[in-house]
């Protein structure tokens, strides 16, 4: 019973969020051909998407699969479902990009060009004053800095990574391109 009235919530939820707020997933998929090659998604992205918002993997063409496949050399038998599960697109310069969360990447998140140190990082700096790295899970996986702890205080030691136009970093979003683009 109680599985039952938590999906009444949610969905209700998400169809009222859904009507107060702008739901771009949807938009894409409604106004999206049947079949699209990378050169099409890309005069798409060039003439309808007038925003950075990254859009969820489910909403990729199925014509693309291939190339994304072969973009992030994964092997033939990873199935469509798992690439729209732990894909993202976005539009840039009226080029497409995509990035992949395997590896814990903060695909929808921004670059963190931030050098100043949150507390979760003082704190992990006050009990281990001299570590030579600051952990992901404590200093963000956003971040485009190495920290470290330096007499018991964060330190930003060396750029690892460069945010993009967008501000995402760029290092984890690579441009889809096929021979038709």
């Amino acid at each position: 019973m109680k599985n039952i009235i938590l999906s009444v919530f949610l969905t209700t939820f998400a169809l009222s969020a859904c009507s107060i707020f702008r739901c771009p997933c949807e938009d894409i998929k409604e106004n999206m051909p049947p079949a699209v090659s990378a050169g099409d998604l890309a005069k798409y992205c060039a003439e309808s998407i007038n925003s950075t918002d990254v859009q969820k993997g489910e909403t990729i063409p199925d014509a693309l699969i291939p190339l994304i496949k072969k973009m992030m050399k994964l092997p033939d038998d990873v199935s469509s479902d798992y690439i729209r599960q732990t894909s993202f697109w976005r539009c840039m310069d009226g080029n497409v990009y995509v990035c992949m969360t395997g590896a814990n990447l903060p695909c929808t998140e921004k670059a963190n060009a931030s050098k100043i140190p949150d507390a979760a990082m003082a704190d992990y700096c006050r009990e281990n004053p001299d570590d030579a790295f600051i952990p992901a899970y404590i200093t963000g996986r956003a971040t485009i800095y190495d920290w470290s702890c330096e007499k018991g205080k964060p330190l930003a030691t060396r750029q690892l990574f460069k945010p993009d136009k967008q501000g995402f970093i760029s290092e984890i979003w690579f441009e889809l391109e096929s021979d038709n683009k």
